[in-house]
């Protein structure tokens, strides 16, 4: 039997757009709560730790996206088939994090906005790109 699931986040991609895909990967058919703004307020208390995205998987609610994401890998066959893989998997994952923190500080830059971009594609992108296919090859 197909398991109830409903993912609730805003209506953007943001962090819910990572766990949107992965149900949409593994064909999983789920209830996409696109939750407006203003609806927010009256709507955050009732969430697990105040915050979005959050998945109910036959009514058991996860929070976090992170979390969600792995537990979503597990579902659709994409954390690996052993500890090992799934460490990999996961070290991905956190590797991506820091490609996405970088993307904040430029987007919210307590500096110069154009010395952050320069320093990102000449820099850190090389590298963090030269270190992700290093270990994607393995």
């Amino acid at each position: 039997m197909a398991p109830s699931v409903k993912l609730t986040y805003f209506d953007i991609q943001g962090r819910g757009e990572l766990p949107r895909l992965m149900l949409k990967a593994g064909k999983i058919d789920f209830e996409d709560c696109r939750l407006p703004f203003n609806q927010w307020p009256s709507i955050k208390p009732t969430t697990p730790f105040g915050g979005l995205p959050v998945l109910s998987w036959d009514g058991e609610e996860i929070a976090q996206q992170m979390a969600i994401v792995r537990f979503l890998a597990r579902k659709v066959g994409l954390a690996g088939k052993n500890d090992l893989e799934f460490a990999y998997a996961d070290m991905i994952v956190e590797h991506c994090h820091d490609f996405g923190a970088k993307l904040v500080a430029m987007r919210y830059p307590k500096t110069d906005r154009a010395e952050l971009v320069t320093s990102f594609l000449n820099d850190f992108l090389p590298s963090w790109l030269d270190r992700a296919e290093s270990c994607l090859e393995k």
